[in-house]
């Protein structure tokens, strides 16, 4: 069982002399285990862990675990920031029963992060929330926050499967205008406000039901 699985995200070599980390450590854990338990894997390029740990896996995914967080809102609007966070922000969309959309991203350097929001798009005077599998360095959740301020949002908020945070991240992202952040504890840190003990009990729980 290992709620985040941190190595999935280099699942390309980006520059020369990198290591795939995803394919490396995935064989190593795959000769190590019998199958594989996770939270929100980072699945952009493959399709499953199978395709990763070539064992049977379950890849919990957190994203409904913020409904009512969402739900207690005022005419909430889910934003993902790019097409790889299309799949949770639809599950979160459709547990809370809100709109939820993806704006599109561009990475140019990785401190510089630009987006773009969907054209039409009423953000005046609602609660906005920002839904993300990983808090890393905090400029994706910036540069969402600075084009969403300028339509004059209620306010705005984080949730993330994965609360990283590294390199002063947190703080970055509350100087932003984001009042509120919110994680699960697949890794422990001040924000987290849900637990994934559940959802890894179920899980672990079905395991000794097909082991039977």
């Amino acid at each position: 069982v290992a709620p985040y699985v941190g190595y999935m995200r280099q699942d390309a070599v980006f520059r020369p002399g990198e290591a795939l980390s995803q394919a490396v450590v995935g064989k190593l854990l795959g000769r190590s285990a019998e199958r594989i338990v996770t939270v929100n894997a980072h699945l952009h390029r493959v399709s499953n862990l199978w395709a990763v740990f070539r064992r049977p896996g379950t890849n919990i995914h957190a994203a409904g675990l913020f409904s009512s967080r969402v739900r207690a809102l005022q005419d909430p609007l889910l934003i993902g920031p790019d097409e790889e966070s299309a799949p949770w922000v639809e599950a979160l969309a459709s547990a809370a029963h809100v709109q939820g959309v993806v704006a599109t991203k561009q990475r140019k350097e990785d401190d510089r992060v630009t987006v773009d929001l969907p054209e039409g798009l009423e953000i005046k005077d609602r609660d906005v929330v920002f839904f993300d599998d990983v808090l890393s360095t905090g400029n994706t959740a910036v540069a969402l926050a600075r084009a969403v301020t300028r339509r004059r949002p209620r306010s705005m908020r984080l949730y993330v499967a994965h609360a990283v945070c590294a390199d002063a991240a947190e703080e970055r992202v509350r100087a932003a205008g984001i009042e509120e952040i919110v994680s699960s504890n697949s890794i422990e840190h001040p924000t987290n406000g849900v637990d994934l003990a559940v959802p890894i009990a179920e899980a672990l729980g079905s395991l000794r039901v097909q082991s039977v």
